[in-house]
């Protein structure tokens, strides 16, 4: 479900981590949220098995940013 959630917020723009998991937060009502080590585990699967990349470092803090694949 996370999973799905994240894919479908990669679908618009790509995002860095923290604006997957913040904009995930607004979309869902979670008591209590979801521990970061779950978010990180998940956004590690999805670019493991190729269901997101990486591009290049966005912004002064050198965050990485995810995005749904280009299209082969």
């Amino acid at each position: 479900m996370i999973a799905a959630t994240f894919l479908a917020l990669l679908e618009t723009r790509s995002r860095h981590g923290y604006d997957l998991d913040s904009a995930d937060d607004r979309h869902r009502s979670r008591n209590p949220p979801l521990h970061h080590s779950q978010v990180y585990a998940v956004r590690y699967r999805l670019l493991k098995n190729g269901f997101v990349e990486t591009g290049e470092p966005g912004d002064v803090l050198d965050r990485k940013r995810y995005a749904a694949p280009s299209p082969a």
